[in-house]
């Protein structure tokens, strides 16, 4: 499930990437026995009214024991920044690589279309309108021996009370500090980059509330991803947020259509 998670989080932004990029996705997704289809689905609003940050730090060792060191990767930290109301899902992702640069995903889920949003170096700005996609990624038996423990230890993040929370499974171990009390965007996020029966979003409920940080550690020893939410605002987001103004679009869903 850890696994899993750390991956669609990400999924649904990375496979749009232009270039090499697109490619490399391609060949992780193709691995995975991944794909992409259009979301025939039913309409589905959001449930999370917000916004934040997410920070994520990746590193890695040559080694497996305590005494060995974790090197950041060159490309970390990547940071995500996710907005919503019911309609609208913004996602933005800003690499320390390209500095000045970001890419992300605007998507309507009323009218089932989504852009994705690139700006270069010199600030320029353009949107590709596309039909609403989902990646489906496929069921896991191994996701059955997770096993989700609530500990007694508690400690105050950006204000609020979380409980340490310990998934251990087959891939490695998660430690995340949950507000149980607090709505969490990631059913939604999940959404977007669904398994073919939803299952994820089955498991995260194990875990009731919104984890503001989490540690994974492969079980081999030689991965770790922490990740930290920042500047969480909850409630009404501005409409701006949501605005193509500013952005050259191109309509994919129409290829006769541009603007």
């Amino acid at each position: 499930m850890t696994r899993h998670l750390l991956f669609c989080l990400t999924c649904t932004m990375l496979i749009t990437l232009p270039g090499t990029a697109q490619v490399d996705m391609n060949a992780l997704m193709k691995s995975a026995a991944m794909q992409v289809e259009p979301d025939n689905g039913p309409i589905v609003l959001n449930t999370f009214i917000g916004s934040l940050r997410l920070e994520m730090h990746q590193f890695s060792r040559n080694g497996e024991t305590a005494a060995d060191e974790w090197k950041e990767e060159k490309t970390s930290p990547t940071n995500m920044e996710y907005a919503s109301n019911p309609q609208y899902t913004l996602v933005k992702m800003k690499s320390k690589e390209k500095e000045g640069q970001s890419f992300g995903m605007l998507t309507d889920h009323k009218a089932k279309v989504q852009y994705m949003l690139t700006q270069d170096a010199k600030g320029q700005k353009m949107a590709i309108k596309q039909r609403k996609t989902k990646v489906v990624v496929p069921d896991e038996k191994s996701d059955d021996d997770v096993v989700v423990k609530r500990m007694d230890e508690q400690r105050t993040i950006q204000g609020h009370t979380c409980i340490k929370y310990i998934a251990t499974g087959k891939d490695g171990q998660w430690t995340g500090w949950v507000a149980e009390r607090m709505a969490a965007p990631f059913e939604d996020m999940m959404r977007q980059s669904s398994t073919s029966k939803d299952r994820m979003a089955e498991k995260m409920r194990l875990m009731p509330g919104f984890a503001l940080e989490w540690e994974w550690i492969s079980a081999d020893g030689t991965q770790r991803h922490v990740a930290f939410v920042r500047d969480l605002q909850m409630g009404e987001v501005d409409a701006k947020a949501f605005s193509l103004d500013g952005y050259t679009v191109m309509d994919m869903s129409n290829p006769a259509s541009t603007r």
